[in-house]
């Protein structure tokens, strides 16, 4: 009788449910924010209401145009040079992780937008804040 292999946990997650994805495709989101708070500022506004929020960023997707082949060329190198692969990877953060890294700075008379990529979503501050 063949002995048969247990498949791992994570068969079939792919790279999205690996430990620490979230925080890594947050990272990646996050020096986009700083780079260009924009990005994010349309869904922090309806933050409260996280179907409307994905909706919004998907249909900023889809308006972007952007060549998907591109855009996931450069994420997979974990980098988000242009607003649309910060779309896309945010998109996928939220996919894994929901809307809860995407989070305004609580210090006095800031507000900016900031993605929290600390492994626990911890970060209360946006860069500029952060390091005070």
């Amino acid at each position: 009788m063949a002995r048969r292999s247990r498949p791992s946990q994570r068969a079939g997650r792919g790279w999205l449910g690996a430990p620490g994805a979230a925080a890594g495709l947050a990272a990646v989101v996050d020096a986009a924010v700083e780079r260009s708070p924009d990005i994010v500022t349309p869904y922090v506004r309806v933050a409260g209401n996280p179907d409307r929020a994905t909706a919004l960023l998907w249909s900023d997707i889809v308006a972007d145009g952007a060549p998907v082949a591109e855009v996931w060329a450069h994420l997979r190198q974990g980098v988000a040079p242009d607003g649309a692969s910060a779309r896309h990877a945010l998109l996928l953060l939220v996919i894994v992780d929901g809307w809860r890294r995407v989070k305004l700075c609580d210090s006095p008379g800031c507000a900016a937008p900031f993605v929290d990529a600390t492994p626990g979503a911890s970060r209360r501050r946006c860069a500029a804040h952060a390091r005070r």
